[in-house]
């Protein structure tokens, strides 16, 4: 049973409290009873989110991809070279 739905339960049957004939002794232990259970799940949710809120989160990594100067200074000079076509050897004939 969710919280929300259990605090709804308790709100209704202490509204209904009055009208269903219970002795005052009972009435006033009922009220007690469940002021306590009313209490205990409001903690409860907030110790949750305070603890949610106290986990800490995972920090994304970030890849940064871009090249160097120098890699870039490389590839650069690769490419403004020229390779040099393999020579085939000569055939004289």
């Amino acid at each position: 049973m969710s919280k929300n739905r259990i605090v709804l339960s308790i709100g209704i049957f202490l509204l209904l409290m009055p009208f269903l004939g219970f002795p005052s002794r009972w009435e006033f232990f009922f009220q007690i009873i469940f002021g306590i259970i009313l209490i205990l799940v409001s903690f409860s949710s907030a110790i949750k989110r305070r603890a949610a809120a106290r986990k800490p989160r995972r920090k994304r990594e970030i890849y940064n991809e871009t090249n160097s100067e120098t890699e870039i200074a490389d590839q650069i000079s690769e490419i403004s070279t020229p390779e040099e076509a393999p020579q085939e050897p000569n055939q004289t004939r």
